[in-house]
């Protein structure tokens, strides 16, 4: 139920990643849970929890939570998205280790979607149009040790 956490901590710790949105270290890289700040400037990632489901219920006490988890890659233009959403995805899809605290089996990438969305940046008092690639992954994420 917290795979979110461990995806960011994944993705700020990819150097390339955060020269890329902006950023080179956990705590410049422009990776958010949920909304990103209004006034923070594209490109930036957005993370966050859609689902969750306990693995081996009926055995006794859950050992695995398995999360979907949404990253929306958002840019000004498609061509940085398309970078980000590669290096995200080079990043996370496959990956198991210990990511703030805590242990995941796996990141899986699932699906992936492309759109343009309408943002109103308060500080300029403006829509500006982004472009978005979305990605749902599965973190299986141990609980319970």
């Amino acid at each position: 139920m917290n795979g979110y956490l461990a995806v960011i901590d994944r993705l700020r710790a990819d150097g390339p990643l955060g020269l890329l949105i902006g950023g080179s270290s956990v705590t410049t890289a422009k990776i958010f849970p949920g909304d990103a700040p209004q006034t923070m400037a594209s490109p930036y990632i957005r993370v966050e929890s859609f689902d969750t489901e306990a693995y081996d219920t009926k055995s006794g006490i859950a050992t695995t939570d398995t999360d979907i988890i949404k990253v929306f890659n958002c840019a000004p233009d498609d061509y940085t998205c398309s970078l980000m959403s590669t290096r995200v995805r080079n990043s996370l899809d496959g990956a198991s280790g210990v990511f703030n605290g805590l242990t995941v089996e796996i990141f899986r990438y699932l699906r992936s979607d492309t759109y343009d969305m309408q943002v109103l940046n308060k500080s300029a008092s403006m829509h500006q149009r982004i472009r978005v690639h979305e990605h749902d992954y599965e973190v299986r994420v141990r609980v319970n040790q």
